[in-house]
């Protein structure tokens, strides 16, 4: 992966970059699994520019004012079927202690 400087991800089209953060995520994924069975990464400088370019591309849906299709995709399913967000997980019950 080369280095993509902020001026390129601005130039980019929306399509382009939701192609570039599947990319990204893919990449960033398999570096995962490597960390996970080795400890370390491979280029933990490689890692750590692809986190930062994902969240380049996330600020910059933001600024444009969208979340990107996939997210939309689903808030309009969601909305169309007429469902709720799901309620928050309630914490465990305690026993009461017996003197």
């Amino acid at each position: 992966m080369a280095i993509i400087r902020l001026s390129e991800l601005k130039d980019m089209a929306d399509s382009a970059l939701e192609a570039k953060l599947l990319e990204l995520g893919i990449e960033i994924a398999r570096e995962r699994g490597l960390i996970k069975s080795t400890g370390k990464p491979a280029n933990s400088g490689k890692y750590r520019e692809m986190r930062k370019v994902i969240a380049r591309i996330h600020t910059i849906f933001r600024q444009r004012g969208k979340t990107g299709k996939a997210a939309a995709a689903k808030a309009a399913q969601a909305t169309a079927k007429g469902a709720k967000a799901p309620a928050p997980a309630k914490a465990p019950a305690q026993a009461a202690k017996k003197k």
